[in-house]
């Protein structure tokens, strides 16, 4: 059983929510530097990575576009922050399992008591190495399918990247478990097995 807590802040654009959120992480001896980010915009699909203050960066080292963004979530092992585009600038939420100090226009939920289901999801696309500008840290996945795909973990050519997540359950009606909230953990490289082929 685990006790998550959750977190809302007043609409407002996506820049000034994660830049705000890292400022009220350090009071809460956290940070978001490090973590990883998934951005949606109608023309693409990107991974960043998020620096102390909250900047997010791409592959290259070069700022993430934000004008178009119409979803946002970033994710590190110990909180996920989401953010959702809306008429009136935007809602933004934090999700953890431990209280976090999160000051100014950051108002608290009730916690949720629930079980914890650890999942883990295997990206699209294998390690591929080439010539063009990619940050250390970083790695590039490909596939027919896709096309490219640049996610800030390193040394994917050992293995596969695979995103982890925790599912949390609670009992609904006739006794149903159902998944109440879903967080984002991290992304991890998968090894494949000496023998066998399969990932470890």
């Amino acid at each position: 059983m685990a006790r998550v807590y959750r977190w809302v802040a007043e609409p407002k654009g996506l820049r000034e929510a994660v830049r705000e959120l890292a400022s009220a992480l350090a009071s809460s001896n956290a940070s978001l530097e490090g973590a990883c980010g998934l951005l949606a915009a109608p023309e693409r699909f990107v991974l960043v990575r998020a620096g102390a203050t909250g900047d997010l960066s791409l592959s290259d080292g070069g700022a993430a576009p934000l004008d178009h963004v119409f979803e946002a979530r970033v994710f590190q092992p110990e909180a996920e922050f989401r953010w959702l585009r809306t008429p009136d600038g935007g809602r933004a939420a934090v999700i953890a399992e431990r209280m976090l100090e999160l000051l100014g226009t950051w108002r608290p939920l009730a916690p949720l008591d629930a079980d914890r289901l650890q999942r883990r999801y295997l990206l699209w696309g294998e390690a591929v190495e080439d010539r063009r500008a990619i940050s250390p840290g970083w790695s590039r996945l490909a596939s027919a399918r896709i096309g490219r795909l640049e996610v800030p973990v390193a040394g994917a050519l050992r293995g596969r990247v695979a995103l982890e997540s925790v599912e949390y359950l609670v009992e609904r009606d006739h006794g149903n478990d159902v998944v109440d909230e879903e967080r984002l953990v991290r992304l991890v490289v998968m090894e494949a097995a000496a023998e066998g082929g399969g990932f470890v």
